[in-house]
């Protein structure tokens, strides 16, 4: 069971592109790239058995800038309502300048 929802889950997020329009929106689709980035990630995790598999439903909640030490991050923030424990409903992602994943968890 757990297979085939992270099956169906990575299908999900690389069918994503296909369905898109084809056209001149390349700042659309750049301001997409952390969402996209960001739940790559998390189903990562959810492969590696670091997050449960309810997490590959979660709900994108917003995506925000920060500097931290003077480093520019993208911050997605991910929503389980699945999840049981309250502390942990929510997943930040963290991604560098580049769009590359820095980290996770459900603390900032």
């Amino acid at each position: 069971m757990r297979k085939m929802v992270l099956m169906a889950a990575s299908l999900a997020v690389l069918a994503t592109p296909v369905l898109a329009h084809p056209g001149g929106h390349d700042d659309e689709q750049q301001a997409q790239a952390p969402d996209k980035v960001a739940r790559s990630a998390m189903l990562r995790l959810i492969t590696q058995s670091k997050l449960p598999t309810s997490w590959s439903s979660a709900q994108l909640v917003s995506t925000r800038e920060r500097t931290v030490k003077g480093v520019h991050q993208t911050v997605v923030t991910f929503r389980n309502d699945a999840e049981p424990n309250a502390a942990r409903k929510l997943l930040y992602v963290a991604l560098n300048q580049e769009g590359g994943f820095i980290s996770a968890g459900h603390t900032l």
